[in-house]
This record gives C-alpha cells, structure tokens and sequence, in this order.
C-alpha cells in the first residue's frame, strides 16, 4: 500500500511584483493555469477561538469565477511545524482540504446554516497563476493578487517528512530569491482577518 502524503505549505509577500516576475522569466517559468475565487469563511454560531483558531481551522465556500466550477465546502485543518528556523503548515488530512459539498452557492449557504455556522467574511483571491519553473529543477509555484494583502506567493510540498519539506522550502525560496525571514506559515483567512482587525 501506498504511503499517505500529506500537504505542507508555506506563502511569502511579494512587494515588488515586476521584478519578483522576471525573476520567473529568468527560471524559465511557464503559467499553466490561471484562477480566481472568493473563499466565504464560516464558524460556529458558539464559537470558542481558542477552539476555532483559524491558522489551524478553516470552513470555507469557495465560489469559483475562473476556471467557471461549482461551487464547494472544504474543511481544512493543520499543524504548525518548526523545523530549525522555519515555521510552515502540515494538513492533518492526507488530502489536504476535505471537500464536504459540491453545488450551487445558496444551497451550501443553507447547508452551512442548518448545521449551526455563520459567514463571517470573505477572502477574495482577485487573481492566481499557477506556474511551473524549469530551471535549474521544476517545481511549482503559485502566485495571487489578494484583496486587503496584495500579492502573495505560495509553495506546497505533498510528503510525509517534515524535514524534507523544510529542505524542499529551502532549496526553492533561494531560487526565488526569498529570504526565509520573509516565510509565512499563517493560513490566508487568518491573514485576511488580521489585515480586516477581526482577530
């Protein structure tokens, strides 16, 4: 049987996005998907936030605009892991986001509802690129404009070892030509939430 994976992630802000894409021209990169949702993030109607903290906990409806999709209820929930100087997500679950429904907007709206959440806010990815960089090794790497953040990057690595994610974070934040200072290990509701002074 086949070992489980599981998702690591880390994002860093990128502050100077012409200069941050040519250096992805340098690395030959090449955008292979370009994307856009809003994520309408739920809790509780009784919330403890020690209990529903969301850099561990997300309940969101992802509304699709590009590529046009239906729209979904994913869970995720993740550890916070420290490998030497490097803090970064691991999912609890092997599959990373747990897509619990599949339809139309107003029926998860009422799904959500009837099961005792509420909307809280939204998390607007105005606009995402996926790209794969060729050289000097592939890998891939996502690239958002995030409405109250500005533009982000992010980096995942599908694996069940934490040290050879924090190796495979290294190796591709100095190709990029990020510092590890610069490394956020939050989720992005919990950033949206803080630029908004919800939490």
């Amino acid at each position: 049987m086949e070992e489980e994976k599981f998702e690591f992630e880390i994002r860093f802000p990128i502050n100077k996005i012409e200069e941050f894409t040519q250096r992805i021209k340098s690395l030959e990169g090449e955008v292979f998907r370009n994307y856009s949702f809003y994520d309408h993030i739920y809790i509780p109607l009784k919330v403890n936030k020690e209990e529903w903290d969301l850099i561990k906990k997300v309940l969101r409806i992802r509304e699709w605009f590009k590529p046009e999709k239906m729209v979904e209820i994913l869970f995720s929930k993740v550890s916070i892991i420290q490998e030497d100087n490097m803090k970064f997500k691991r999912s609890k679950y092997p599959q990373g986001k747990i897509k619990l429904f599949k339809g139309n907007l107003e029926t998860a709206k009422m799904l959500l509802n009837d099961l005792g959440f509420h909307h809280w806010f939204t998390v607007k990815k105005l606009a995402g690129q996926l790209i794969k960089i060729n050289r000097p090794f592939e890998f891939v790497v996502a690239v958002e404009k995030i409405e109250k953040v500005g533009w982000m990057g992010e980096i995942e690595f599908w694996g069940k070892n934490s040290k050879e994610a924090k190796k495979s974070f290294k190796l591709i934040i100095d190709t990029l030509g990020i510092s590890s200072k610069e490394i956020i290990f939050k989720t992005m509701p919990r950033i949206v939430a803080e630029k908004l002074s919800l939490i």
